[in-house]
């Protein structure tokens, strides 16, 4: 772990030619460098933000490809249960970005701590090609360099390098690993001449500690006071030009740490009304924290990210399970973009996580009917044809089929075509209903995907998007005693014809051109006998 990224003897380090917002030194805090949240985050980056980080900083790195072995989980020897790095999968011809990445992940190191220190030992982040050496790489991290003796050949590499700096940082972490630097006041030199003195500092946190353990020394008054430059003969940079680089690059270092997360879902399952599904969590943090969800600008509604989610374990192991997100809330009907933050109330970090289009419909019309009491007694769904339109309209509703027979005679009523069920039942699913006044025709479907494309790829006039038409069973259903419903689209006309009739179905596919009636799938499945139609009013 060397002083600074060229020797003791060398010139500090380029930071950044023109950084953002430089660093202030009088900021500078001996005591607490970074915090623990900052620096013990395995989820401060993704594997593309390091790529695109490297690529804009015209490193070296950008496109520098290596092998690594992959690494076995290392548990602590003794303490039961704990883990410092779970398994780290390494692999053949890796960008230096899935390297790290991959590190990060593993141990619940940062990222950007691996970047930074990166540019702190050898300056790889500012070396472009033609610029970075083997050597440069092969000692990447100064991990196994120390500032008496020349590097040890066990730790060459640069995936070792990045590794092994990755598990020593989380062995720093656990005062019983007994390292010379743990929170507390302690004596930090500014020199490896200890002729040069040094002075007590009250280390406030692990993470600060881990630094002076990998890099014993701290800046002298004469190496703040030239930030970006050389100090005296008593000064050291490492330390300093860790802070500094974080600052410039990343935002100060002991600010709340952003959540991580992502926003998967935005979709209206009912009328007036939108859920959002995802996760969020504050790294290193098992207990859950908080979404915030904006509708067109304006704060709506929180709910709490605690759902199990065993995928999110999987892929960031030190967090735990409960921190996924499925809420539902109330919105007007229209177009809105609905963006979600998680926050944490706690440490008052928060990440914008997303924003996305979403159409919420107006609910269908309400027609009371007196269903049966138990839901899972089937109701006769109507059909209807019109000539005009060329198209059919189902309705599970009594009143809704009588208001069409009284009031729209281009509507020709043909009965109860099948059953299905009024209320959701077991094993069954929604049939969502959609209408086009463009094309004066419904659409009904029992794929949510399906519903959501069309509900965020279409406007309202060419398809409204109505709800829950009734339930019946997926067309992959085991259940007895049920019949499927074949699907046809028509290029003509613009929209489905559904039938539950096989004969009727066979009728079809045997005389119509595919550009009138083509068929598409057995959409879903209905009980084979057709409960009676109620009588007309």
């Amino acid at each position: 772990m060397v002083i600074v990224a060229s020797g003791l003897a060398a010139a500090p380090m380029v930071l950044s030619p023109e950084p953002a917002q430089a660093a202030d030194a009088s900021q500078f805090n001996p005591g607490y460098i970074i915090s623990d949240e900052n620096f013990y985050n395995g989820a401060a980056m993704t594997e593309a933000q390091i790529q695109s980080f490297l690529a804009s900083r015209g490193s070296a790195l950008a496109t520098y490809r290596t092998s690594v072995g992959s690494r076995a989980i290392r548990p602590s020897a003794d303490i039961p249960g704990h883990i410092y790095c779970n398994a780290f999968q390494g692999g053949s011809n890796l960008l230096a970005s899935t390297i790290i990445y991959r590190a990060q992940v593993a141990c619940g190191v940062s990222a950007r701590v691996l970047l930074v220190t990166l540019q702190k030992e050898r300056s790889l982040i500012s070396k472009g090609p033609g610029q970075a050496t083997s050597d440069d790489y092969l000692v990447a991290m100064g991990y196994g360099c120390p500032d008496t003796a020349p590097c040890s050949e066990l730790y060459y590499g640069f995936g070792n390098q990045i590794y092994m700096a990755s598990l020593q940082f989380k062995f720093y972490q656990r005062a019983e690993n007994g390292f010379n630097f743990r929170p507390g006041v302690r004596h930090v030199q500014y020199n490896p001449n200890a002729g040069c003195g040094g002075a007590n500092v009250n280390i406030a946190n692990w993470a600060t500690a881990a630094l002076y353990n990998y890099t014993p020394y701290q800046p002298n008054a004469a190496a703040l006071a030239n930030l970006y430059g050389a100090g005296d003969n008593c000064s050291s940079y490492g330390n300093r030009n860790f802070w500094a680089n974080y600052t410039d690059w990343f935002g100060s270092p002991t600010a709340a740490a952003a959540p991580a997360g992502n926003l998967e879902l935005v979709r209206s399952l009912s009328p007036r009304t939108v859920n959002v599904v995802g996760w969020a969590f504050t790294s290193g943090k098992t207990v859950p924290i908080s979404i915030h969800v904006y509708v067109d600008g304006k704060f709506v509604s929180g709910a709490a990210a605690d759902q199990p989610r065993s995928d999110i374990k999987k892929a960031y192991p030190f967090q735990g399970t409960n921190h996924g997100f499925n809420y539902t809330l109330g919105v007007g009907a229209g177009t809105h973009n609905v963006c979600v933050y998680a926050v944490d109330d706690v440490s008052t970090g928060s990440a914008a996580l997303g924003c996305k289009r979403v159409v919420v419909a107006k609910p269908a019309p309400v027609f009371e009917d007196d269903y049966p009491a138990d839901p899972a007694t089937a109701v006769p769904i109507y059909r209807f044809w019109s000539g005009a339109y060329n198209s059919h309209f189902y309705t599970k509703s009594k009143a809704e089929r009588d208001k069409l027979i009284a009031t729209n005679p281009a509507w020709k009523y043909e009965g109860a075509v099948y059953g299905a069920f009024y209320a959701p039942t077991a094993g069954a699913v929604p049939v969502y209903r959609f209408w086009s006044s463009a094309y004066s025709g419904h659409f009904y479907t029992t794929s949510i995907a399906e519903r959501d494309q069309v509900i965020s790829a279409y406007p309202d006039n060419v398809w409204l998007y109505e709800g829950v038409a009734y339930y019946v069973y997926p067309k992959n259903s085991a259940e007895p005693n049920t019949r499927v419903v074949a699907r046809f689209w028509s290029d003509t006309y613009r929209h489905h014809f559904y039938t539950a009739d096989a004969s009727e179905a066979q009728h079809v596919k045997a005389t119509s051109p595919p550009h009138i009636w083509r068929y598409e799938t057995d959409d879903f499945r209905v009980p084979v006998a057709v409960p009676p139609a109620s009588p007309l009013q």
